[in-house]
């Protein structure tokens, strides 16, 4: 026999039964989760789900700002990322990421494009806790709005190829470490005199056939004729372009 079972409001069922077996309708009143418990459910899985992941590529490339991602974010940011060993193009071609402030478990070990065309990040910090595999290649390339991408250890980076390509905002940048591979930064034109002076002094003083490039008007800003040249003949070894 089929009886009908429907919800009558918020948590109570509804039994159709009268006539039947008794002279009236049974609701029954169910104690069941609310919202609240069903989210943290849900955090909790999504959480223990990163928690166990290698590789968080490509985790949030093209994504639009909905309250899925952000909630999503949010997780990845308190959750422990220790194993994570490839985080390539994470925030590729994203389109609401503004700020990004390194997770202390984060320590890949390639970091390729991990921001490549994400044009509305402004500010990073705590890059240079990573230890990037000895590749920055296309790491900033296309982001347009970046103006401060803090600080970026260069010790045994092999590869750095269009690692700032477009950073047309970037005014702040700490070069630590030692800088053995030619680099190009021409694209900032507003970088700032103590970003310059930073990666000139954290040019390599053993290394030859390399080369650096800035824009001429950063470097014209921030430098008068004989400041330039002085400081541009502590790294006599290297090519120095200005574009």
């Amino acid at each position: 026999m089929i009886h009908n079972i429907e919800v009558e409001s918020g948590k109570s069922v509804k039994l159709s039964t009268a006539g039947k077996y008794c002279d009236r309708d049974i609701v029954v009143a169910g104690k069941g989760p609310t919202e609240a418990d069903l989210q943290t459910k849900y955090d909790e899985g999504a959480r223990s789900t990163i928690e166990k992941m290698t590789s968080i590529n490509y985790l949030f490339s093209g994504t639009a700002s909905t309250g899925y991602n952000q909630d999503l974010f949010d997780i990845l940011m308190s959750a422990d990322l220790s194993n994570v060993n490839r985080a390539q193009y994470v925030f590729h071609t994203n389109s609401w990421l503004t700020e990004f402030i390194v997770p202390d478990t984060l320590r890949p070990k390639t970091v390729h494009g991990f921001f490549q065309l994400c044009t509305t990040v402004k500010r990073v910090s705590g890059f240079d806790q990573i230890p990037h595999g000895q590749v920055l290649t296309d790491v900033f390339n296309g982001c347009t709005s970046l103006e401060d991408a803090g600080t970026i250890n260069f010790t045994g980076v092999n590869y750095a190829s269009k690692t700032f390509q477009n950073c047309t905002a970037l005014k702040h940048i700490v070069a630590a470490g030692t800088i053995a591979v030619s680099l190009d930064i021409h694209w900032s034109t507003e970088l700032t005199k103590a970003s310059i002076e930073s990666i000139m002094a954290a040019l390599s003083t053993t290394t030859s056939g390399l080369s650096v490039t800035f824009s001429a008007t950063a470097v014209s800003n921030a430098f008068t004729d004989t400041e330039w040249a002085t400081l541009a003949n502590t790294r006599s070894n290297w090519t120095i372009n200005l574009v």
